[in-house]
């Protein structure tokens, strides 16, 4: 209800106003986003190359270098803050598409000049997938403007129950092996997108994945990563 009341303001506001911010709401046109809140939203940290977690310099952390993660890069937009935070929750729960171009926009500035054979999503199990209507990562990956070529090389082998609703602890068992790969990956350096990564543990599940079908390098691609 609250939902569709915000969407029904949205829609009063850009018929008075005229096209508004989606993260601020003041009239803006040419794009969702204003460009005050497109500059928040990339303001430039230090982060950990392999995890993307925030920190002091730009070199692996250090539960990176004690236990490194099944997956070898990472690259994401920006924190998990708003305006991101918001404008990500209108995109994914209140199927406001549009904002999709938008992210992938700004996640395929990110990824200019490295180089990738594949780009696959975080799939939805089915049942999960009936029930939005839609793939959040898959919007996004169709969307990154390079020409490599992009897939559905992973899947989701069972439902799991939302990461937001159990613990951090308990998000590495909830998707431990949910996932597979097919052999179109072996030897492919893969680029695997999701939208939020919190603790890791579901691209940790799918990298794991890819990797034992015989992905050569895996970099997870997201649009915001969370902060402890």
């Amino acid at each position: 209800m609250f939902q569709r009341f915000q969407h029904a303001t949205r829609s009063l506001q850009a018929l008075i106003l005229g096209q508004c911010c989606a993260a601020c709401q003041l009239p803006y046109a040419g794009s969702p986003v204003c460009l005050a809140c497109t500059n928040k939203v990339l303001l430039s940290i230090s982060r950990c190359p392999r995890c993307a977690t925030p920190q002091g310099k730009n070199s692996l952390c250090g539960a990176c270098i004690s236990k490194p993660p099944a997956f070898d890069a990472s690259i994401c937009v920006g924190a998990f803050a708003e305006p991101l935070s918001l404008l990500i929750a209108q995109f994914k729960f209140e199927e406001r598409l549009v904002l999709a171009d938008w992210l992938a926009g700004l996640l395929s500035e990110r990824i200019k000049g490295t180089t990738f054979d594949l780009i696959v999503p975080v799939p939805l199990f089915e049942a999960r997938l009936l029930e939005r209507g839609f793939n959040q990562a898959w919007e996004i990956t169709k969307r990154l403007n390079t020409p490599t070529q992009k897939g559905h090389a992973l899947v989701r082998l069972r439902d799991t129950p939302s990461q937001r609703s159990v613990s951090a602890a308990q998000r590495f068992t909830n998707v431990r092996n949910a996932f597979a790969a097919d052999a179109s990956v072996k030897g492919q350096r893969v680029l695997l997108i999701d939208d939020v990564v919190t603790t890791t543990a579901t691209v940790q599940a799918a990298s794991t994945a890819l990797k034992v079908a015989g992905a050569s390098h895996v970099t997870v691609g997201c649009i915001a990563r969370v902060s402890d």
